[in-house]
């Protein structure tokens, strides 16, 4: 059966937003399935509402079904145009606020993996003290990869991210938060586990398995030095970690991350002394949204812990 057509009157309310939203969260997850703990719904109520949306428009916006989920030609230039449409309710959300009182909304907040094992971080007390001041603004925490994070910052699809900014990008404003260190791990079923950490010498990771992060040059950089064996590749630290555990694979990992892993004689770090790397975790926010005062107050607080 043809898929019916009909024009867009081009009018736009809440039920509208709403729907695009959905739209573009399920596109951004690569299908409903992908998308039903993002957006806390089930399959089928995200179906009906992707169909409300295609009668609404009167096209179809995506395919779905055995050969499985993809955007159609129209799709595609739709989720373009939802995604400068709610760019530009965000800019307005900005100027409304700036002309009331007190803020109001919501503040999107993007975090890599490992954030949370980081218990010193000034991003708790700066979050703490936000809240407090402005107690009729909603936090909405969104965790994914470093690269992850950096594009949906560029695309004003959340408000501030934290996270690796392997490079700079002119529309990135970035703020230190803390560098944290990463140590070169084994786990228990490693054949180099058995051996003291003395006895290991750079040379016995010759030929060794390697798992790196998919953003970390340095990483790269080391595996041509100590001639390690790139055979695997993880955009999260989580994944790292797995393949370490398994036995089969070195990889670095973030020390504060390592330690409830270490503690319980699963993984251990080695040559410590002679292997190391630093990383630089970042606060970073769009510029062209940055005069938004629910940004701008957060970056004051990042600032002030």
């Amino acid at each position: 059966m043809n898929w019916p057509h009909r024009l867009f009157t081009g009018e736009i309310g809440d039920a509208e937003i709403k729907l695009l939203r959905i739209f573009r969260t399920v596109a951004d997850c690569g299908g409903f399935s992908a998308a039903e703990v993002e957006l806390g719904a089930s399959k089928s109520a995200i179906s009906k509402q992707m169909s409300d949306l295609e009668i609404r428009l009167g096209m179809r916006l995506c395919n779905r079904g055995r050969s499985g989920f993809s955007l159609t030609p129209e799709g595609e230039r739709a989720y373009a145009a939802t995604s400068q449409l709610l760019a530009s309710l965000e800019i307005f959300r900005s100027q409304i606020n700036d002309t009331m009182a007190g803020l109001t909304g919501t503040l999107y907040i993007g975090l890599v993996d490992t954030i949370v094992t980081k218990s010193d971080s000034a991003l708790h007390r700066a979050i703490s003290a936000y809240c407090g001041k402005h107690k009729d603004v909603g936090i909405r925490i969104i965790s994914g990869s470093s690269a992850e994070i950096s594009r949906a910052v560029q695309e004003m699809r959340i408000h501030v991210g934290v996270t690796v900014l392997e490079s700079e990008h002119p529309d990135i404003s970035a703020v230190t938060l803390f560098e944290e260190v990463s140590q070169l791990y084994c786990g228990a079923k490693h054949p180099l586990w058995p051996m003291a950490d003395s006895d290991i010498q750079v040379a016995d990771l010759s030929g060794r398995a390697f798992v790196r992060h998919g953003y970390s040059e340095a990483e790269r950089s080391y595996v041509d030095r100590m001639n390690m064996s790139l055979k695997a590749i993880s955009h999260v630290t989580e994944g790292v970690l797995f393949l370490i555990l398994s036995g089969s694979y070195l990889g670095f990992l973030p020390t504060h991350f390592a330690e409830i892993w270490q503690q319980r004689g699963e993984i251990r770090p080695i040559l410590t002394s002679d292997v190391a790397k630093k990383t630089r975790l970042s606060v970073i926010a769009n510029r062209k949204i940055l005069k938004n005062a629910l940004i701008g107050s957060f970056l004051d607080e990042i600032a002030r812990h």
